[in-house]
């Protein structure tokens, strides 16, 4: 673990009320997908807050995908250019590879540690990537994904306003039925991962869930982070945990 400054380099609108913010952070340039930082010194704002690193960008730049949910983030999405956090990181363990065929599904801001996942490893080896959200005014990552023309991107939404009509687990179901893919990698709000997690063992297929919580300090110290489904603290014992098939 690292601790330093995070200069705002950039704030790009991504949706209604979604942001990429990026920072020069050069000192979480050793960061692996799945790993997350604590952003703190966000103005008016006492605690620090924890974010899924999304990308490594040159010149030791690194991008989040922040939404505003609570006054912590909602402050994010203000910052001018130049202002100086503050943070510490990378934290927790990350995804653990070995799979050919992957299917990556993300929920809300959970797509960020996936984008992360896809442009270090998976990009262009024929891997499919869902992302869902409620409406088609949700904070999707598609643009910058960049999908290779040798993979596969999925839309879904609850209203059907983009992409398939539904929740990200019936495109999953439809290709682990056919047996597309060897390994689920997800990361989105608990309901979601429930339900992945029960496809995974329904159909007997490796599967890895970035888990998303609360928390003060990302080391264990603060207990604020506590998974009672998983029973696990999220910072120090994930937030990548894989399932038992």
């Amino acid at each position: 673990m690292e601790m330093g400054n995070l200069v705002v380099t950039g704030v790009e609108p991504l949706s209604r009320d979604a942001i990429i913010l990026q920072t020069h952070a050069p000192w979480l340039g050793g960061a692996k997908p799945g790993q997350f930082g604590m952003l703190g010194g966000i103005p008016g704002v006492l605690l620090a807050r924890p974010m899924s690193i999304m990308e490594l960008r040159p010149e030791g730049n690194v991008a989040w995908q922040v939404r505003g949910v609570g006054k912590g983030t909602r402050t994010l999405l203000d910052l001018d250019l130049g202002t100086e956090l503050h943070g510490w990181g990378p934290l927790g363990n990350s995804f653990q590879l070995g799979c050919t065929h992957p299917v990556l599904v993300g929920g809300g801001v959970g797509m960020a540690p996936l984008h992360f996942l896809y442009q270090e490893h998976y990009r262009g080896k024929g891997v499919t990537l869902i992302e869902g959200n409620k409406d088609r005014g949700g904070p999707f990552l598609e643009a910058w994904l960049d999908v290779d023309e040798a993979d596969r991107y999925l839309s879904t939404t609850e209203d059907g306003s983009k992409g398939m009509k539904g929740l990200v687990t019936v495109p999953l179901e439809a290709l682990l039925e056919v047996g597309q893919c060897d390994a689920v990698f997800a990361c989105g709000p608990d309901p979601m991962l429930k339900a992945v997690e029960s496809l995974a063992l329904k159909y007997g297929v490796s599967c890895q869930v970035a888990l998303e919580a609360r928390m003060a300090c990302g080391v264990g110290g603060c207990r604020g982070c506590w998974d009672p489904r998983h029973k696990m603290m999220v910072c120090c014992d994930g937030p990548v945990l894989e399932i038992q098939v």
